[in-house]
């Protein structure tokens, strides 16, 4: 049987993946001072990115995914 790729690369498909949970609620964004973090399932850390955003619009507008799904913890 011949593989055929998928229309996304790699890099598409786990970003989307990524959103798709971030917006059913199974992965938490946070905006620190300092970065931001993604927490999973009983607030396990995910991923901590260092960063400055001057509001959690610039970081959704960065992400892709809505301001409602990010927790400013500023």
């Amino acid at each position: 049987m011949e593989h055929t790729p998928p229309a996304q690369n790699g890099e598409q498909l786990l970003a989307s993946a990524m959103r798709t949970s971030i917006s059913r609620g199974e992965i938490d964004v946070i905006l620190w001072h300092d970065g931001f973090e993604l927490t999973g399932l009983d607030d396990r850390q995910i991923a901590m990115i260092p960063g400055q955003f001057a509001t959690a619009a610039d970081l959704a507008r960065l992400l892709g995914i809505p301001e409602a799904d990010i927790a400013d913890a500023r």
